[in-house]
């Protein structure tokens, strides 16, 4: 079972040239994200509440900070939580 987590909202991409083919967020591209330390902390307080460490991310598009900061937090976290972010297929090889 996954839990639906988002450390997001809008679209960055939206916001700069918005995509003909998503139809998402047409009136609200507006780009917000949780600072990777709220981010961790509510992925750590879901665990704890529910004793679920599967994640399914509900964001629109990964915020690419978080490579450098939320991502290592959780792959150093004693949850040992499993994370399902959709993404856009512009990342390069160092992020994947």
């Amino acid at each position: 079972m996954h839990l639906p987590i988002e450390t997001t909202r809008g679209c960055w991409w939206g916001a700069k040239c918005h995509c003909t083919f998503c139809g998402r967020n047409a009136d609200r591209v507006d780009f917000r994200a949780k600072s990777p330390a709220r981010a961790f902390a509510k992925f750590e307080s879901q665990a704890d509440r529910w004793g679920l460490t599967r994640f399914f991310v509900v964001d629109n598009i990964m915020d690419h900070g978080c490579f450098k900061s939320l991502l290592p937090q959780l792959a150093a976290s004693a949850n040992d939580c499993f994370v399902q972010y959709e993404i856009k297929t512009n990342l390069r090889r160092s992020h994947v």
